[in-house]
């Protein structure tokens, strides 16, 4: 099944808007990766020859494709070829390992589609070219498939939560460049606090900007009552700050888009800081990439590291206007979604679907990266068989004490 979404021309500078392409959304159906059946959709630009960068967006835990789909369009749209699995990752658990091998076999199967003559991408793929990006679990699993496989070129982390430490440990050893865009707000959703426990270990060149106001499920775009009602509500207004800096980074050293210099480390970045929209601003070695004048090399030190936060003496150079945003907030949410005390199980899916006032068996939207028309639900595991020694519906990493943490 293919989707046209068109774009209007707009200003490639504001790296969050919708670039000059038109796109495509290509249904593939059950892909097996890493020996699981994987639902994944392709977003991809029409009228352009390829081949062009390749990128994984992964979302997290009891999440689906669709939440990534805005993120999904606007890399699409902008020259890249956006695969979006429904990753096997629910509130059961999630096997991190496993989903950063299935991440890895994604970006496989993508560069395999590119040379087959029957496929929808075929021609479109530069296999050296792959990057990750991925929300909370869904970046621990890009983050531990970088730290494996130095096929992927760069890391974009959308608040990412660890689990067990697993991507502590992981942290020094993933040489590409890493962009890590936080959000403010804590909740049992980021409760790892990745952007000060984690984000520091990491090799340069990497960046960090956190986003104010924002919590846990506005890195999504779209989302949804339930989201919000597990993870804490913050301000989806401030998606677009998420998508901004995200393909701001692989479109800088992908692409080497010198109109991106400015939100890495420039005078629209510091506009940014100065506005309040960021803080908690940090850099690495940022000169070393190719949209700043450079290659992009792991061991590079470049600039002595940069730290700004509210309230820094910053250029009053003017950024873009940001731009609007529909506040996504369901009428059925309770009015703190912040507070989970009356939550019983949140591995229940039918109370959590209760409590964000959704409907049990509710449809999701056509774009959402619903069911195949086989009975199989967003984030469906079934094909997956257990891990060693775990009966069905367990994982061996499914030892997180707060269900709602796996977001």
């Amino acid at each position: 099944m293919l989707a046209v979404v068109s774009a209007a021309p707009v200003a490639r500078a504001q790296p969050d808007t919708r670039g000059p392409l038109s796109v495509e959304t290509w249904d593939a159906g059950k892909v097996v990766l890493d020996g699981v059946e994987i639902l994944v959709w392709a977003h991809y630009p029409t009228g352009v020859a390829g081949p062009m960068p390749l990128a994984a967006v992964v979302h997290g835990a009891s999440r689906y494709a669709g939440v990534m789909g805005e993120l999904s369009d606007t890399l699409a749209s902008r020259g890249f070829v956006a695969l979006a699995p429904n990753i096997p990752c629910n509130f059961a658990g999630c096997d991190h390992e496993a989903n950063a091998r299935q991440t890895s076999a994604l970006l496989e199967w993508g560069v395999a589609q590119s040379a087959d003559p029957s496929s929808k991408l075929h021609g479109l793929v530069d296999g050296s070219r792959r990057a990750v990006f991925g929300h909370s679990w869904g970046g621990l699993a890009g983050f531990l498939a970088a730290k494996d496989n130095a096929s992927i070129g760069l890391v974009v982390i959308l608040d990412a939560n660890d689990d067990k430490d697993v991507g502590k440990a992981a942290a020094p050893l993933v040489k590409q460049p890493s962009i890590h865009v936080m959000a403010e707000k804590m909740g049992p959703c980021n409760s790892y606090n990745w952007k000060e426990n984690i984000y520091p270990l990491t090799p340069a060149p990497h960046m960090r900007v956190v986003v104010t106001g924002a919590a846990h499920c506005d890195a999504e775009d779209p989302t949804d009552g339930l989201c919000k009602y597990v993870c804490g509500s913050g301000d989806p207004s401030t998606a677009y700050l998420f998508r901004r800096y995200a393909v701001a980074w692989a479109s800088c050293i992908f692409v080497g888009d010198k109109a991106m210099a400015g939100w890495l480390g420039g005078p629209d970045l510091d506009a940014e800081v100065a506005a309040g929209r960021l803080h908690m601003v940090d850099h690495k070695g940022l000169d070393s990439l190719p949209c700043l004048g450079g290659a992009p090399d792991a061991g590079a030190t470049g600039d002595a590291g940069v730290s700004e936060d509210r309230g820094s003496a910053l250029s009053d150079t003017a950024s873009a206007d940001a731009p609007a945003a529909e506040d996504a907030a369901d009428a059925g949410d309770p009015s703190d979604l912040s507070d989970t005390s009356d939550v019983s199980d949140l591995s229940d899916t039918a109370v959590l679907a209760d409590a964000a006032g959704m409907p049990e068996d509710a449809e999701l939207p056509p774009d959402a990266g619903g069911s195949h028309g086989d009975g199989s639900a967003p984030g469906d595991t079934s094909a997956q068989p257990p891990a060693d020694g775990a009966t069905a519906g367990e994982t061996a990493s499914s030892g997180c004490s707060c269900a709602a943490a796996r977001f």
